[in-house]
C-alpha cells in the first residue's frame, strides 16, 4: 500500500498493489490510485483498510455459505434421496431454493452497511512545549485506541 498526494507519487501509486491518493492531490495522482480518500485526513486511509478487510471477510463467509448450501441441496434436487425413500424435490421448489440461496447471500452482504469506522481521538497528543525542545510531546496518559487499533488491523 502506498499513500500519496503529489504528482511525483503517480508512478508509484500506479505500480503499488494498492495506491491511495488524498483528495487534495493532483488529477494525475487521483487517476493513478486505486482508492481516493475524499478528506485530507489520514485516518480515512486506515478506515479504508478496515472496510476492505471486513468486505473480504464477508466475501469468504458468503462463498462458504453458498458452497455448503449447494453441496446439500443440489444432490437432493438431482434425486439422490429418491431410491431411499421416494423423496424427490420438484423442479419448481429446487429453483426457489436456488433463488433463496442468492437472496441470502445478498442479505448477508448488506451487513456491511453496519460497519462503523473508527473515530480517532486526537486529543491524546498534547502540545506541551518542553523547556529545551519546542517540538510537541506525546501525553504520557494511556492511549485508549493504540492497542485495540493494532489488534484490529494486524491480527485476524
Amino acid at each position: 500500500m502506498f499513500v500519496g498526494d503529489g504528482v511525483n507519487d503517480s508512478p508509484v501509486l500506479a505500480k503499488a498493489d494498492v495506491g491511495v491518493a488524498i483528495n487534495s492531490a493532483s488529477d494525475i495522482t487521483v487517476n493513478a490510485a486505486s482508492i481516493v480518500v475524499m478528506k485530507d485526513n489520514l485516518d480515512d486511509v486506515l478506515n479504508a483498510t478496515l472496510v476492505s478487510k471486513a468486505t473480504f471477510k464477508r466475501i469468504k463467509y458468503n462463498f462458504m455459505w453458498a458452497f455448503l448450501y449447494n453441496i446439500v441441496l443440489v444432490p437432493i434436487a438431482m434425486g439422490v434421496l429418491f431410491p431411499f425413500g421416494g423423496f424427490r424435490l420438484d423442479p419448481m421448489w429446487a429453483g426457489g431454493a436456488m433463488a433463496l440461496s442468492s437472496v441470502s447471500v445478498v442479505m448477508s452482504s448488506l451487513f456491511l452497511k453496519c460497519f462503523k469506522p473508527l473515530v480517532f481521538d486526537h486529543s491524546i497528543f498534547n502540545t506541551r512545549p518542553d523547556s529545551s525542545n519546542t517540538s510537541p510531546k506525546l501525553n504520557n496518559e494511556p492511549k485508549s485506541i493504540t492497542a485495540n487499533l493494532y489488534n484490529r488491523i494486524f491480527t485476524k
